[in-house]
């Protein structure tokens, strides 16, 4: 695998932050680096 991406509707970022936390992935340490990106989502 070379890569993932979470796209996740959340409140705020602790809301972000906790769904990661949850991740076996994460307490296994696999992941190598996670960047959190806030957008705007917008309807057109």
């Amino acid at each position: 695998m070379i890569g993932s991406l979470f796209l996740i509707e959340a409140a705020d970022r602790t809301a972000v932050e906790t769904f990661h936390h949850a991740d076996p992935f994460f307490s296994a340490g696999i992941w190598e680096r996670v960047s959190i990106t806030g957008f705007i989502q917008r309807q057109g």
